[in-house]
């Protein structure tokens, strides 16, 4: 039976019309629907699409008296004068079985030249998933259908032989023998594997810890496993049967993450990643092996060994939406984890976890007592690296070949992590500093019996601590009163004997004595570390009494 509706229009209902005697041959049977829609495109500018929309409801059509119901059909047609052309035997058929008869086309008598578009919801090929099927949209009246992952194909194929009804056991073993040979995992070939293929090593089939330096194969291999892959040795893994031949993409991307920088995502603290390298990949063929999906990292810094320490992720994926019905196939991650290398490459002095010299110059006091300074390790990658032990290191100052400093030996403890060299209670001792006076410049060389760290510092000298007069400075052995004492130079020196920092202020008490300038009793030293006085010192004490200067 046909029940169309076109524009709200019951078409059945017309009495003595094609579609009204059509039914009256049918009997009842499983729905079949079809949903149509009708296009009819205007020539040139001359205004908008006619469009119309259709439901077609089919059922079964009986054999009747040995004669089949189409030709009553076309009989009854005759008499009531809606005769055609066809008969039975080239009456045209939709290549649709329901029910073992073959149901007959619907004749669009009043839709000359047009369009027409159907589809049927739900409907997808096999290895296509069930959300991804076709979708029967409807908007404002008018029906649309979306077909996503499924295909189109002329209906007329159906009746070219090339079709089989499926019952329901049938269907299912077609169902389960299609997910068993589709697509289900991504495997990475091993060394033993990549040599059947003439290519030289390969990356670890799992997560796998290596040392800075770890240089990876040229090139990376992977398949697509079916469902019914099962692991058996190496040479039978490349067997046909074990690789999914398919048109699917595959991706693979190398992604860096640093263990020492850390940053906030979605208020997590997380490893800061880095996208090294992404490629792609259709499959190819090796050495009479197919279905391979090789990834080279020639041309990438990559190629020339891992040797910054954190985590390099492998990761592996396919490009298409799906890989097969009822299973996926899921990303294959491989986690290379780099530690730094063996070797000792350089220490580095910290200063609030960052290095000293990146950051300010070292400004150290002569007699002061640093509370702590900060030793670092580091590989020949310059990757930090722990401590194994806690190294002898001596410490000492230079400059331009010269040493300001005799070695001392350090007090020192190692962090509970091994990353960290604590220097605790250094006291500053030099002598020398009117060497690298007036700018103080220095070298700071902390030394070890393998590596040693120089860093630039500033090495100021010492508070104030004795005062000499100029050598070879004479004062008259007796003054009278009113008398100025016409050279008085003292030398400001710190318990090392050097000369103190240009600017410094000292203050001078005076007994029997007294400054002419206005300048009062602070005085500052000079350049070269002296306090002159020189012509501005007055005698006011009597005779027989002492002119005592005070610091």
């Amino acid at each position: 039976m046909y029940f169309i509706k076109v524009n709200g229009v019951n078409l059945t209902e017309v009495d003595g019309g094609e579609l009204a005697i059509t039914n009256l041959n049918s009997c009842n049977g499983p729905d079949f629907v079809l949903l149509l829609h009708f296009v009819a495109q205007a020539a040139g500018n001359s205004g908008g699409n006619r469009i119309a929309n259709a439901r077609i409801k089919c059922v079964y059509f009986p054999i009747l008296e040995g004669k089949e119901s189409i030709e009553r059909i076309l009989e009854e047609l005759d008499e009531k004068g809606c005769g055609i052309k066809e008969n039975f035997d080239n009456f045209s058929r939709v290549s649709i079985r329901r029910l073992g008869r073959l149901l007959p086309d619907a004749r669009w008598v009043g839709f000359p030249n047009e369009n027409c578009y159907v589809g049927f919801q739900d409907s997808k090929p096999l290895d296509c998933p069930e959300e991804n099927g076709c979708l029967l949209e409807m908007n404002d009246g008018n029906s649309s259908l979306d077909i996503r992952g499924s295909k189109w194909f002329p209906v007329g194929l159906i009746d070219s032989g090339k079709f089989q009804l499926l019952d329901s056991t049938k269907w299912h073993y077609q169902l389960e023998k299609k997910r068993q040979n589709a697509p289900a995992r991504i495997d990475i070939l091993d060394s033993e594997q990549c040599q059947l293929l003439g290519i030289d090593g390969a990356l670890p089939m799992k997560d796998v810890h290596v040392l800075a330096g770890y240089i990876p194969p040229r090139e990376i291999v992977a398949v697509l496993r079916p469902l019914s892959f099962m692991v058996s040795s190496s040479s039978c893994e490349l067997e046909p049967k074990f690789i999914v031949k398919s048109n699917l993409a595959m991706k693979m991307e190398i992604t860096f993450f640093d263990e020492f920088k850390m940053q906030k995502y979605e208020g997590k603290i997380q490893k800061e990643s880095k996208l090294l390298l992404s490629k792609s990949s259709e499959a190819s063929s090796r050495s009479g092996f197919d279905g391979l999906y090789i990834f080279s990292l020639d041309g990438s810094d990559l190629a020339e060994g891992l040797r910054n320490s954190g985590i390099y992720k492998f990761s592996f994926f396919v490009t298409s939406q799906t890989c097969g019905n009822l299973s996926f196939c899921k990303q294959r991650e491989v986690n290379v984890f780099v530690e730094p290398a063996g070797e000792v490459g350089k220490l580095e002095l910290l200063n609030h976890s960052r290095l000293i010299s990146k950051v300010e110059p070292l400004c150290l006091r002569v007699g002061t007592c640093i509370e702590h300074l900060s030793v670092a390790c580091f590989d020949v990658y310059s990757n930090r690296m722990p401590f194994l032990s806690i190294p002898e290191l001596y410490i000492k100052l230079g400059v331009k070949g010269s040493t300001l400093t005799k070695r001392e030996k350090l007090k020192l403890s190692l962090s509970s992590d091994k990353m960290i060299l604590e220097i605790k209670d250094l006291l500053v001792k030099c002598h020398d500093l009117d060497l690298i006076r007036p700018s103080y410049e220095a070298i700071l060389e902390i030394c070890s019996h393998y590596k040693s760290v120089c860093v630039p510092c500033q090495v100021i000298p010492g508070v104030l601590s004795h005062v000499n007069l100029l050598p070879n400075l004479q004062l008259e052995s007796s003054l009278r009163p009113g008398d100025v004492i016409h050279e008085l130079i003292f030398e400001m020196l710190d318990a090392y004997g050097n000369h103190v920092e240009k600017g410094t202020e000292t203050c001078f008490e005076l007994q029997g004595l007294t400054l002419q300038d206005t300048t009062g009793l602070k005085r500052k030293v000079d350049e070269h570390g002296y306090a002159n006085l020189s012509g501005l010192v007055k005698v006011t004490g009597d005779y027989g009494t002492w002119g005592i200067i005070f610091f």
